[in-house]
């Protein structure tokens, strides 16, 4: 296969509701407001790869901060997959990484992969999905009546960079929820409960 008319850009917000669609398709279920979300963390962190104009693959570098990035999205259509436009996409993101820290979720198939390029192993995590019973406990607060810079600094205690612009977007979003559970006036856990595709 010819790559000489392949291309990897920088994706419109456009784009990214292409890719998250993508991410449907493979069964990630991601949020309905996960495009906004995300892109208001780093605009300039989503790529595109494009055949002859045909957008074929993706991946993103969120850019929380100079020395950390997330890599998410990473995706080759299925037609064109083990043709070399994935090595290719992914090559570009890691131009946006420029040697700092990296962590990204990987499928179970492609953890040796990931690998290859530097990623060890950090955390195993589990999806769960279900209707969840009952009324929400008082010791439990709405995040948007939560002091806003205290909740900033309570995340930054458990995600290794600031993300003030995404932090906004993630308790803010439409099709979500966010809550924080207090203990003694001090905030000492939160989430984000949020419509998915599914």
């Amino acid at each position: 296969m010819n790559q000489d008319n392949f291309i990897v850009r920088p994706m419109t917000l456009a784009d990214l509701k292409l890719a998250v669609s993508w991410a449907a398709d493979e069964g990630w279920n991601p949020g309905l407001d996960d495009a906004n979300n995300y892109y208001i963390a780093d605009p300039q962190g989503f790529l595109i790869g494009e055949l002859n104009g045909e957008p074929i693959s993706c991946i993103s570098v969120v850019r929380y901060s100079q020395n950390f990035s997330f890599i998410g999205v990473y995706i080759v259509k299925p037609e064109w997959r083990k043709k070399g436009f994935g090595l290719k996409t992914w090559q570009e993101a890691f131009k946006l990484i420029n040697n700092q820290p990296a962590a990204l979720d990987a499928v179970l198939e492609q953890v040796n992969t990931y690998g290859k390029s530097g990623f060890k192993t950090a955390h195993r995590h589990l999806r769960y999905q279900g209707i969840i019973p009952g009324k929400i406990s008082q010791d439990i607060k709405d995040l948007k009546t939560i002091n806003f810079e205290k909740l900033c600094s309570y995340d930054r205690l458990y995600f290794p960079a600031e993300r003030p612009n995404f932090l906004k977007a993630w308790i803010n979003q439409s099709n979500g929820k966010g809550y924080g559970i207090i203990n003694d006036g001090n905030l000492v856990g939160y989430g984000v409960i949020r419509k998915a595709q599914e």
